[in-house]
């Protein structure tokens, strides 16, 4: 009985140890996957421009087959680095605990990095230099402190109420701005938020005629942009367009697009809209 009880304490121990890694790393879900598209040597992520709050965390995805798809996630030269990286599938899953994810490039891998500090971070493909995007890490609202035991915690005064206290947003229309024509290769805009903490995703289409030639009208998606808790009121964007996108418009001088808003207010059903915009090379 004596060995088996010593054994039971050996077990828990090692249990306890082996916890130890998850613990430290404290990660929570994802808020959003970041995945790489487009093909040699048009590659791009999907999302360029992420907008998330301190500790989230966040998913990068290789999940391209082709022989050619060899890519990693780094940070660029003076750009902040994440808390905690890890890789969770893939040649190499377990044996990363920081940027680069994998350590170098690889085909089918997924692995995940959580961001603390506020701040703008620049990520890249280690392979790619064209592969860029920056995830935007911005406080929100300081908690209320703690008393100290024993202390009488002040009242909390009653709120105001305000638009949000009882409207609930229901519709896009009329809240989304975009120019009808724009110069550059990044589509800018504005959606008005009723709700704080709604998600806000725009992406970015263009016809595949227009990218590749052909006579194919099938909508490519060629930029993206999420931002997992936007604030209420005017928020604006600026999603960036890939490298097939930049490159059409060098050609043609000009390039029409489509521009698809999805807001998901809390507690609420995701609310879309699509707008016309035409990008003109600057």
């Amino acid at each position: 009985m004596r060995l088996k009880t010593r054994e039971l304490i050996v077990a828990a121990a090692c249990g306890i140890a082996v916890g130890v890694p998850a613990l430290a790393y404290g990660r929570g879900d994802p808020v959003v996957t970041i995945n790489t598209s487009g093909a040699d040597p048009d590659w791009a992520w999907d999302q360029t421009d992420v907008t998330i709050a301190p500790g989230d965390t966040v998913r990068f995805s290789n999940q391209q087959a082709a022989s050619t798809a060899f890519h990693n996630v780094t940070f660029e030269a003076g750009s902040p680095v994440p808390a905690a990286c890890s890789q969770t599938s893939g040649s190499g899953a377990g044996t990363v605990t920081a940027a680069p994810v994998p350590k170098t490039p690889k085909r089918l891998w997924t692995g995940e990095c959580r961001f603390d500090a506020p701040g703008v971070y620049r990520f890249v493909c280690g392979l790619h230099p064209d592969m860029k995007g920056t995830i935007n890490v911005v406080a929100g609202a300081t908690p209320t402190p703690t008393p100290p035991p024993g202390a009488s915690p002040a009242p909390t005064p009653a709120p105001t109420p305000g638009p949000e206290a009882d409207s609930q947003q229901t519709t896009l229309a009329g809240a989304v701005a975009v120019a009808r024509s724009q110069k550059g290769a990044r589509v800018r805009g504005s959606v008005d938020v009723k709700r704080s903490g709604s998600r806000l995703e725009v992406s970015v289409w263009a016809a595949r005629k227009a990218l590749l030639g052909g006579r194919s009208g099938k909508l490519v998606r060629i930029g993206r942009s999420t931002r997992v808790s936007a604030p209420a009121g005017k928020v604006s964007f600026a999603v960036g367009t890939d490298a097939k996108a930049r490159s059409a418009l060098r050609r043609h001088r000009r390039l029409s697009v489509t521009v698809s808003i999805a807001l998901t207010p809390p507690g609420g059903h995701k609310l879309t809209r699509s707008v016309k915009s035409t990008l003109r090379a600057g």
